[in-house]
């Protein structure tokens, strides 16, 4: 599974950059067969502000070329990106499982 992390408007260090990728890889491995390729966004809005301004965006590419995207916003990164990648799971899964209901009706209906 190719994992991808774009970060807007600051930085992140290779600890956080890690974590990130662990916590989507643990989210979503029991779908890798599935999984092309996920990107991850870090969006920090209005850094100069306190608020909800930290934004976690995940696109995943199944390989039926099916898009499951989903985004978060907090107060804290880690946060964020551990509550999208639990959104991103749920969406694969549901995803993944009408992928597998279309091709079991299509091969009864041969059948």
């Amino acid at each position: 599974m190719l994992i991808l992390i774009r970060n807007l408007h600051f930085r992140i260090d290779q600890t956080v950059r890690k974590f990130i990728e662990q916590s989507i890889q643990r989210k979503l491995e029991k779908y890798g067969n599935h999984i092309r390729r996920v990107t991850i966004q870090l969006i920090d809005f209005n850094s100069r502000h306190d608020g909800n301004n930290k934004s976690c965006r995940i696109e995943v590419r199944l390989s039926t070329n099916a898009i499951v995207f989903v985004e978060k916003i907090s107060k804290d990164l880690i946060h964020s990106v551990e509550e999208a990648a639990e959104r991103a799971s749920g969406a694969v899964s549901r995803s993944v499982g009408r992928s597998r209901a279309k091709r079991r009706s299509v091969q009864l209906a041969i059948d």
